[in-house]
């Protein structure tokens, strides 16, 4: 099953985010990316947007880690993000668009940069949108 979600929350943060980085020159350029999460998370973060653990007003707790560095962990294709979604007998991953905004080449810098394998960190949530959440 998939379900298609439109949140004016999250696409005006999106849209906040591609503006800035436009504004400043830099590539706007979106690809798809998959997060999996515990399913009890998944309507907070689509009609809500995701937030980064440990970092701003109402942050949420960091739960698998950060050593790749602060920020939303995604990947561009959803079979490492499936390992992190609930093992309760459903499992779902959200599909995002995604703006990598300035690529660091190490946790820190820039927008975004690359952890391992196919993943992506995002500095900041606004560069993310959710659309998708695939149930299996």
């Amino acid at each position: 099953q998939v379900d298609v979600y439109e949140s004016e929350t999250t696409r005006r943060r999106y849209a906040a985010a591609r503006e800035s980085l436009a504004f400043d020159g830099v590539d706007t350029t979106e690809s798809w990316v998959f997060h999996g999460t515990a399913r009890e998370n998944v309507p907070k973060i689509m009609c809500a947007g995701f937030r980064v653990g440990g970092v701003g007003e109402g942050s949420v707790a960091i739960k698998n880690g950060a050593t790749y560095g602060n920020g939303v962990y995604a990947a561009t294709g959803p079979a490492t993000p499936i390992a992190y979604s609930a093992r309760n007998g459903s499992r779902s991953v959200i599909l995002a668009r995604a703006l990598r905004g300035r690529v660091g080449a190490c946790p820190g810098e820039g927008d975004s940069w690359p952890a391992k394998l196919d993943w992506w960190v995002f500095a900041d949530s606004a560069q993310l949108l959710p659309v998708y959440v695939v149930h299996f």
